[in-house]
């Protein structure tokens, strides 16, 4: 693989396309939440943190955001991306649990109604910590 963009080599942190920042740690108003599973690569990866702003709640489609699901057995937030979606006449916010992916299942959920939002967000996904601070939050190597 060629690690060069126009003929200009990439620095060693730069060698990975993302498209979301990388932080070394958390900017004021954001937390950082472990990515518990795959379903949003290759943006998010497992083990790692994304880093959510806590200050930008407001829902908007396409986007990520950390969720607290109501009746969830652990503490750890899911991430979620906010989608469209219709079922009867119940208007509210759907949010899917991975990028769809042709051939693959990717379950839905919804409709959560507006007023409900604001208690379940954590905050919108931003970025990601990059390896070198990831090490450091858990102590253990990539």
């Amino acid at each position: 693989m060629d690690d060069s963009v126009n003929g200009k080599a990439l620095p060693a942190a730069q060698k990975e396309y993302r498209a979301l920042e990388v932080f070394d740690h958390p900017p004021v108003n954001c937390i950082a939440v472990l990515v518990a599973n795959e379903s949003f690569e290759p943006h998010l990866h497992i083990g790692e943190f994304c880093v959510v702003d806590t200050a930008d709640k407001i829902p908007t489609y396409g986007e990520l955001y950390a969720v607290r699901s109501q009746g969830q057995r652990d503490d750890t937030p899911q991430i979620v991306q906010v989608a469209k979606g219709f079922a009867g006449n119940k208007s509210g916010l759907w949010f899917r649990f991975g990028f769809p992916i042709a051939g693959k299942l990717t379950y839905m959920d919804g409709p959560l109604r507006p007023e409900h939002w604001p208690q379940n967000c954590l905050g919108r996904v931003i970025g990601v910590i990059s390896g070198e601070s990831r090490q450091a939050i858990t102590g253990l190597r990539d």
